[in-house]
C-alpha cells in the first residue's frame, strides 16, 4: 500500500515518525500535538488506530528511502555511462 502526499505533507510525515521513533517503546503513551493528531486521522483509514497510521507511515517512509536510493545508484550509473561511452558496445554492433 502507498500514501501519495505532497512534498509538505511528505516533510510533516517524515518528521513524526522521527520523533515517534525516537521516544516510542513498546506500549508508551506519547503526546502530539492537535495538528500532528489531526494530521494522523487525515493519513488513517476508518477503524485505523494510532499504531495502524503509524506502521503505515514507516512503511511509506521506508518506500521512499529506497526509491530514492535506487534514483541515486541510476544517477550514478547514467554519469558513469556518460563518462565510460567509450568502454561500452552497443547491442545492434553485436
Amino acid at each position: 500500500m502507498s500514501i501519495e502526499v505532497n512534498t509538505g505533507a511528505r516533510e510533516l510525515i517524515i518528521n513524526i515518525i522521527i520523533i515517534i521513533m525516537i521516544i516510542m517503546q513498546d506500549g508508551t503513551t506519547i503526546q502530539i500535538s492537535k495538528k500532528n493528531r489531526d494530521e494522523l486521522k487525515k493519513i488513517g483509514s476508518m477503524g485505523d488506530d494510532y499504531n495502524t497510521v503509524i506502521e503505515k507511515l514507516i512503511r511509506e517512509y521506508k518506500n521512499h528511502e529506497y526509491r530514492l536510493k535506487i534514483d541515486r545508484i541510476a544517477e550514478e550509473a547514467k554519469k558513469h555511462f556518460k563518462e565510460h561511452r567509450e568502454e561500452y558496445v552497443s547491442v545492434d554492433d553485436l
